[in-house]
């Protein structure tokens, strides 16, 4: 059965959420609740695709006890995936959610939860041989697939050119390609031109070697990288509470987030990924793919836990009510910008 996209990424991890009040540093804290998921970019990404529909099957690199929890967390999660069994450990994710205080009566609401986010570097020893394997094990597989999505940072000593081979593959078999990957990692795949490319704004500047302030310069030097000829066929660059714009080789247009309460701001990256990849498959148009994808990045936030607490139909709903996008304009020639001096 042919299923809709194949997310590879090595470094899963397990996302452990711990809820208190007030994070206090220096200060001894009990957690109201604990909650436990499959975590990565990869996990998240493949759980908010099946709640819009999509099959994925995600490949992953897994280790030790956390690992075999990671796959017992998929597995309930009802998440496909394929397993590179290493040595070591998998890492853990500890999101940390400030929800503050109880309302005092007479308080409208709580102030808006606040998360911090530990990340831990993970011990995975995979040997040459076995990668080589699992790589060609999941060649094997986007026959089987509509899509590729490179998905998140690579493990200690496993070097860019495991998402290179697999672009490559890709291509072969005429899948597009999606990156969602780190700056460092990103820069080494522009100039195999994926599909589409969603870094954050610093993302995007580490990968283009920029430092650049403000909308209409970060829309310009995307632009120019896109002329370029180094880089994907779209360019979203997601702007965190701003929402998000997407260039292309024909535009550029931005879409701020809708009016929403945050709840939970992690994985709402992932989300967003998902919809983007959902939109692309569906052949939307380049406007349509990015306002699904800020809606349902919008949507995620709303609720707490990782990819799984996407709600399609709040999607859906801001979509239609809330969620506007507008091109922005090209800059003016620079000879325009200030009037001849010459006599």
């Amino acid at each position: 059965m042919m299923r809709d996209v194949l997310l590879f990424g090595l470094n899963a991890c397990l996302d452990r959420r711990l809820v208190v009040e007030a994070l206090t540093p220096g200060e001894v804290h009990r957690a109201s609740e604990v909650r436990l998921s499959p975590g990565g970019k990869g996990p998240n990404t493949a759980m908010a695709a099946r709640q819009l529909g999509l099959t994925a099957t995600v490949f992953t690199a897994l280790a030790g006890h956390t690992g075999r929890l990671i796959a017992e967390q998929l597995r309930a999660y009802g998440v496909p995936f394929e397993a590179l069994w290493a040595e070591g450990e998998s890492r853990v994710t500890t999101i940390v959610l400030e929800v503050g205080p109880a309302p005092s009566e007479g308080d409208a609401r709580r102030p808006a939860p606040r998360d911090t986010v530990l990340n831990e570097e993970g011990e995975l020893g995979i040997d040459g041989s076995q990668l080589g394997a699992f790589v060609e094990l999941a060649r094997e597989a986007l026959h089987d697939h509509r899509a590729l999505l490179l998905a998140g940072s690579l493990p200690r000593g496993v070097d860019v050119q495991v998402y290179e081979r697999l672009i490559r593959y890709a291509r072969e078999q005429g899948r597009p390609v999606f990156v969602d990957v780190p700056g460092a990692v990103l820069r080494a795949l522009l100039p195999h031109r994926p599909a589409l490319a969603k870094p954050n704004r610093r993302e995007f500047q580490e990968a283009a070697g920029l430092c650049v302030a403000g909308m209409p310069a970060l829309v310009d030097a995307a632009r120019r990288l896109l002329a370029s000829g180094f880089g994907p066929d779209h360019l979203v660059i997601s702007l965190g509470s701003e929402g998000a714009v997407l260039v292309n080789g024909t535009g550029a247009w931005l879409a701020p987030n809708p009016p929403v309460e945050p709840v939970d701001s992690a994985s709402a990256g992932d989300a967003m990924m998902a919809a983007l990849v959902d939109g692309h498959l569906r052949g939307e148009p380049p406007p349509a793919i990015l306002a699904w994808g800020v809606a349902c990045g919008a949507a995620k936030v709303e609720r707490p836990g990782g990819g799984f607490a996407l709600n399609p139909a709040r999607a859906r709903e801001l979509l239609a009510a809330h969620v506007s996008v507008r091109p922005v304009p090209e800059p003016p020639p620079a000879a325009a910008l200030a009037p001849s001096t010459a006599r």
